[in-house]
Formats: C-alpha cells, sequence, structure tokens
C-alpha cells in the first residue's frame, strides 16, 4: 500500500496533463462516494486513493488553505451524491494504469 501511495504522488507531480484541482477533487469526491456504496470493489478504492492525493498535491502545490481545501471537497461531495454513472466512469479511466492493475 505504501508503495502505491509513492506512485500515485509521483505520477501527480510527473503527469504531462495535470488534472485541475476542481477535476481532483470532483473524481476524489464521486471515487469516495461510489467506494464507500460499494466497499468491496478494489478499482474504486484505488480510485478513491488516486484522487484524493492528487487532490492534495494540487491543492498544496497551489497554496490552498486547508479550510478553503475542505469546503471545496465537501461541496464536491454534496454533489457527488447524485450518482453519476458517466462522471465515475470517466475518473476511473483517468486514473493511471500503472496504478490500478490494468495494462
Amino acid at each position: 500500500m505504501f508503495a502505491y501511495l509513492i506512485a500515485a504522488s509521483a505520477f501527480v507531480q510527473v503527469a504531462g496533463e495535470r488534472p485541475t484541482l476542481d477535476q481532483a477533487q470532483r473524481c476524489s469526491a464521486i471515487a469516495h462516494v461510489a467506494s464507500m456504496a460499494d466497499a468491496e470493489n478494489e478499482d474504486l478504492f484505488q480510485a478513491d486513493l488516486y484522487w484524493s492525493l492528487a487532490a492534495t498535491e494540487i491543492a498544496r502545490d497551489a497554496d490552498v488553505t486547508d479550510r478553503d481545501f475542505a469546503a471545496a471537497q465537501d461541496r464536491a461531495r454534496t454533489a457527488a451524491a447524485s450518482g453519476d454513472k458517466a462522471a465515475l466512469d470517466a475518473c476511473l479511466r483517468a486514473v493511471p494504469s500503472l496504478l490500478n492493475g490494468r495494462d
């Protein structure tokens, strides 16, 4: 698990097309809600972890305050509660294949 965290963090740093903070927070929230609804799904868990780390790192690099980050994350989770399947699928596809076990 620790190696996964390091790899996720490294990918976010070197990715050619880095997601925006809004995208990362939205995907983090969508993946979190889906993962909570289906706790046995490893892909959802890993997507939740990846997007959470990505959002945190992007916010840190942008000097977003903890308070502003938490408020935006809460808004994103509220919006994600609608269960938008297309948005979840898009977020899952955006998780790097080297991190989620897909080849």
